[in-house]
């Protein structure tokens, strides 16, 4: 075995498909301070065996509660709620993916987080050399 082989997770070898997905990280809390994404980037990594962070963007939503002072606007239009975020690809199960959303939600107190499939059936090549 290779030195890198014993760092690939056990789920690499599942025969549930490894798919590349995409999930969005809030990288500010509710203070507006930066998150600390180490025990988040920890659970990913012991799960799915490892994540890839990009740059951050500004994402722009409307609230799904109606009753949110966030959704209520003097003119009957829903307010825009603008939130800087970080793209992160993980290559997993879709259930890992499941369990990540989960995690995300309840780590970064969110009211739901967005994630979507990049590409199916991710390879993971292993050098023989």
């Amino acid at each position: 075995m290779s030195e890198i082989a014993k760092y690939l997770p056990f789920e690499v070898f599942s025969p549930e498909r490894i798919d590349m997905w995409e999930i969005y990280v809030p990288k500010y809390n509710a203070q507006g301070s930066v998150n600390n994404h180490t025990k988040w980037d920890q659970y990913v990594c012991n799960l799915a065996g490892g994540l890839t962070v990009l740059g951050s963007q500004v994402g722009k939503y409307q609230s799904a509660d109606e009753n949110t002072v966030a959704a209520a606007h003097a003119d009957g239009f829903k307010q825009i709620i603008r939130e800087r975020m970080i793209p992160v690809r993980i290559a997993c199960t879709e259930s890992n993916i499941k369990k990540i959303a989960d995690f995300t939600c309840e780590f970064y107190f969110q009211e739901a987080v967005l994630y979507y499939k990049v590409v199916e059936n991710v390879v993971i090549h292993k050098h023989n050399g």
